[in-house]
């Protein structure tokens, strides 16, 4: 007869009393708890028993989007600023694992936009592609869109 010694593990863990077929009861979050260990007894009709740990590594699923650090930034060009010069950098967190959790940054805007600013996919560097005197208006608004790479 096999069973699960831990009260912990009985509730995320069920145990099949004869082949120690080992289900889980409820969800696994890597998040929350990355990995279960606890020992699972065996006892044969004569009582005599073995114990072995059993250590469940749960594999990460891609169920968390990019949070920016902070909700908005704001940028400067300055007279003089050389064309290709950062003016800011996003930043973004994912707390999946493995390309779950690594971000690519990507300017959304219409046309104008992306004429006038680029961001680097890897780093949230945000640039001014032009020199400041091509730029008309005193300000520009646009979206920085931060992707996992997981999958879906």
């Amino acid at each position: 007869k096999y069973s699960i010694l831990s009260e912990t593990a009985q509730e995320t863990f069920k145990i099949n009393q004869n082949t120690g077929e080992i289900t889980t009861s409820k969800p696994l979050d890597r998040e929350m708890e990355p990995y279960h260990e606890f020992l699972v007894q065996v006892t044969d009709p004569g009582k005599r028993s073995g114990l072995t740990s059993v250590l469940v590594t749960v594999v990460d699923v891609n169920d968390n989007s990019p949070q920016f650090i902070v909700p908005r930034y704001f940028g400067t060009v300055f007279p003089g600023t050389s064309p290709n010069s950062t003016i800011l950098q996003v930043e973004a967190i994912d707390i999946d694992d493995g390309p779950n959790g690594v971000i690519s940054y990507s300017l959304v805007g219409n046309g104008k936009v992306t004429k006038l600013f680029s961001v680097e996919s890897s780093s949230g560097n945000v640039s001014v592609k032009v020199s400041p005197s091509f730029i008309e208006e005193s300000m520009y608004q646009f979206f920085v869109r931060a992707t996992d790479r997981g999958n879906p």
